[in-house]
């Protein structure tokens, strides 16, 4: 993907997350917003039946990446829906 050698500033990229999170540098990024699709009954790999532990084991793997991707003072916008029974903060917590 030639997105990912830019020198460029201002691109949005619209993929899949951890296809090219795991593919860019680290400290490389200024802001991450993750927006994922959640409980939709497909998720990022093609499997139909996901429960919160999935769901929580994945979005804990992206916000590795995240952390590992933010330049020192980058910003993280995690966007989510009330009905997951998900404890977001502690998550990030536990990584940043």
């Amino acid at each position: 993907m030639n997105f990912l050698n830019t020198k460029h500033k201002g691109i949005l990229i619209n993929s899949d997350c951890l296809f090219v999170m795991e593919r860019l540098k680290d400290r490389s990024i200024d802001l991450v917003y993750l927006d994922p699709p959640w409980d939709t009954g497909v998720d990022f790999a093609g499997n139909t039946d996901l429960k919160n532990a999935d769901y929580e084991e994945f979005i804990f793997y992206v916000l590795q990446q995240a952390k590992r991707l933010l330049k020192r003072n980058g910003n993280l916008i995690l966007h989510s829906v009330s009905t997951l029974n998900i404890n977001f903060h502690n998550l990030i917590g536990q990584i940043f």
